[in-house]
Parts: structure tokens; sequence; C-alpha cells
């Protein structure tokens, strides 16, 4: 069967045809395909890695006030105890006779954990702001680490300029 010059063009158009379409179809469509997975997965790496740069950040914030908590620590006396500290300031105060309780509130130590979470809930009664002030203030400015963690004033109806207070106050210590 001879094919005419007309029909070998043909043939040739048609072979052509179909060799650009399978290779359109196997060779630069998975090559596309490929290169849009490649980019998304830049976009998704890139995100995770800005999310892992925020969180190195956070991390190194959190790093740099855990030294600075162990250093207050270290510097704390040896045996140094909260229920002796605010009995002493509450003293300084000129509040000990103010003093209706003092409760030792100290969680014990988490076997995981060197640290323990001591506190000492204290009520006042029949003070003034000016008495309050400087023993919250000799509380918080203290090299000891404390922390005020709740507070709750009630005006007195019976002496009118006089507060009753009730506080928590709480700090870290070596589990010993």
């Amino acid at each position: 069967m001879k094919l005419a010059k007309r029909e070998k063009i043909l043939v040739y158009l048609t072979l052509i045809l179909i060799i650009g379409i399978v290779s359109v179809q196997f060779v630069v469509f998975p090559f596309i395909d490929e290169r849009d997975h490649l980019k998304a997965n830049v976009r998704y790496k890139t995100k995770a890695l800005k999310e892992l740069y925020a969180l190195k950040s956070e991390y190194d914030i959190v790093q740099q006030k855990a030294n600075a908590a162990k250093e207050k620590m270290a510097k704390r006396q040896q045996n140094f105890s909260l229920y002796s500290f605010l009995e002493k300031v509450a003293s300084e105060a000129g509040l000990k006779t103010h003093v209706e309780k003092m409760q030792d509130n100290s969680d014990k130590k988490d076997k995981d954990s060197p640290y323990k979470v001591a506190s000492v809930e204290m009520k006042l009664k029949d003070v003034t702001v000016e008495q309050l002030t400087p023993f919250l203030y000799k509380i918080e400015k203290s090299r000891n680490n404390l922390t005020i963690g709740k507070i709750v004033i009630t005006e007195q109806k019976k002496n009118e300029g006089y507060i009753n207070v009730s506080l928590i106050v709480m700090t870290i210590e070596t589990g010993i």
C-alpha cells in the first residue's frame, strides 16, 4: 500500500499531533503539577518556619523570666519562710495587732518538680489605707520574689475610714 504525498503529510501531521498530546499529557502537565505542589509546600514550610520563630521568641522570653526567678530565689535567704516574713512585715508596718487570721496554704511539692508554691492567707481587720499601703509595698518590692495573688478589700460600715483586707501572698520555693 503506497501512500500519496498528501496522505503521507497527513499521517506525519497526525503522528506529530499524537506525540505532542502525549508529551503534553505525560511530561508538561506532571511538571506543572509538581511545580504547583512544590510552591504550595514552600508556602506551608514558610508558614511553619514563621510559627517556629514566633515560638522561639516566646520560649526565649519565658526562659529569661525563669532565669530571673531562679536568680531571685538564689539570692533569697537559705531559711526563708513566707509566714515569718509576713509576720515581720506586718510588725514593721504597725499591723501586727490588726491581723485577724494568718494561714499557711502552701501546696505540697509535686514529685516531678523541684519547686512548690508557698502561699499564706492573711485577714486584716480595722486598718486604714495609709496603714495598708506600706505593708503592700514591702511585700511587692521585697527581694523574695513574692506576689499578691488575691486581695479583697471591704469597707467597714461601723467605722468610717477603716477597711478589712483579705489577701493571699504567694511565692515559689524549692521543695526541700
